[in-house]
């Protein structure tokens, strides 16, 4: 009897361990599968948050290639406007200097004209005058 339930608990065993070992099979593979596809996932996961990253780093050198760029320009245009300016105001500056001297020639001949016009004025007012002194040498 003892050596039948020997028998029988060996045989239970035995077949209990293959039993173990069938389950462990059919679990364990599609776990190892499992555990598998959760790594490729992960590095998968890892290698698109690297090239977000490297996307993200690209388009801040991208605008900061840009703002320098619109920053070289505004200041090329700045420099256009300021040589612009400067030169219009040479141009003012030399008409300036152009309406001066026809002043000065047109104060000039209103001078001179004012003088002649004094003269006629005294010899219009001596001519009379003239004109008796000639009559009594005559």
């Amino acid at each position: 009897d003892e050596t039948q339930v020997s028998e029988a608990a060996s045989v239970v065993s035995a077949a209990t361990g293959e039993l173990g070992r069938a389950i462990d099979d059919r679990v364990a593979q599609p776990l190892d599968n499992f555990q598998r596809s959760l790594e490729l996932l992960a590095e998968e996961q890892r290698r698109l948050q690297q090239q977000q990253e490297l996307s993200v780093q690209q388009l801040r050198e991208q605008g900061a290639r840009q703002e320098q760029l619109h920053c070289e320009q505004v200041l090329q245009l700045e420099e256009a406007l300021l040589s612009q300016s400067l030169r219009r105001e040479a141009e003012l500056a030399d008409e300036l200097l152009e309406l001066e001297d026809e002043w000065q020639d047109l104060e000039v001949a209103g001078d001179r004209l004012r003088s002649e016009s004094d003269l006629r004025q005294d010899f219009a007012l001596t001519e009379p005058y003239l004109d008796r002194e000639q009559a009594t040498f005559s």
